[in-house]
């Protein structure tokens, strides 16, 4: 169930939220709109993988536990394990964007305890993933699919559920070597032509995972970072998404500094965010197939939780 201090809305706010994104979720979800057996809703796989990750942990945390329980009985088939043997055979697909989703997604799923544990396949997934990872800068220009820092918190949140302390402190090293001294902008989420995530909170969020809260205070501290407003002008359909992706990390940032200033902005980008819904439910294509996902994320506080 929603616990106060977790996430960044009052819980009865947060449980509508939840419930109102989900409902488009379920019925994403649903449709068939490519050839794979389990995600084939969502208009594209990555946005059905991460649909399934939001179903997840948003009815873990609304109590719904039959949609719980449904949603592993629905992930608990051959088709899994066929998929995983069969991504590393595919190339560049979905590579790093939707494989980083997907082990988020296998994380949260094997915490139930009707789920098996795939070790050995997600392990080659997270490997492969992390040769793609290891010469990209964290640090670099927006990437958009491409996000390191995304794909480096999939990767630290692997090793922390595989308890791989070797790797654990391999990403550690990176974020320290990359991050630390080279901080992105809030104010560039303001002017990227096609950006979804905002490359401050992926970094924000990196810290918070690798380094721990204390870090990600001083980090703030010795940049002297300030929260900002939502943004106004758009410049994209992609660029949507940055309301909500710029919430993950304010709400971080608030974690870490206990200064209001940054709980209020993470709570302004949460209804910015949900203010998109009326105006772009219908359009499947810019919004409804993965928008929701993210808002659902930002009210959670995160994408990296237990079950």
């Amino acid at each position: 169930m929603l616990e106060s201090g977790h996430h960044p809305l009052p819980n009865d706010q947060a449980a509508r939220l939840l419930r109102k994104h989900l409902q488009v979720i379920s019925v994403e979800m649903r449709q068939v709109d490519t050839q794979d057996a389990l995600f084939h809703g969502c208009w594209d796989w990555h946005s059905a993988v991460h649909a399934h990750l939001a179903m997840l942990l948003g009815s873990k945390a609304l109590g719904w536990d039959a949609q719980v329980d449904w949603l592993v009985q629905r992930l608990e088939v051959p088709a899994l394990d066929e998929l995983l043997e069969e991504l590393p055979k595919r190339g560049d697909f979905e590579r790093p964007y939707g494989r980083a989703w997907l082990l988020h997604l296998m994380i949260a799923f094997e915490q139930h305890p009707e789920a098996s544990a795939r070790r050995q396949a997600l392990q080659a997934l997270a490997d492969d993933l992390a040769a793609w990872l290891e010469p990209m800068e964290l640090s670099g220009p927006d990437r958009e699919y491409d996000e390191p820092n995304f794909v480096l918190g999939a990767l630290y949140a692997w090793a922390q559920h595989t308890q791989n302390t070797q790797d654990q402190e391999r990403w550690r090293a990176k974020v320290q070597a990359e991050v630390e001294d080279s901080p992105a902008s809030l104010g560039d989420d303001n002017l990227a032509p096609g950006a979804f995530f905002s490359k401050w909170s992926m970094q924000a969020l990196a810290i918070k995972r690798t380094l721990g809260l204390e870090a990600l205070k001083d980090w703030i501290e010795r940049h002297q970072m300030q929260p900002q407003k939502p943004v106004k002008i758009f410049h994209s359909v992609h660029h949507m998404g940055i309301h909500a992706s710029r919430a993950w990390g304010l709400f971080a940032a608030y974690q870490a500094t206990q200064d209001s200033a940054w709980l209020d902005q993470a709570r302004a980008h949460i209804q910015a965010a949900d203010a998109l819904h009326e105006a772009w439910l219908s359009d499947r294509h810019a919004y409804s197939h993965w928008l929701p996902q993210f808002t659902v994320f930002a009210v959670l506080g995160g994408f990296d939780l237990r079950v």
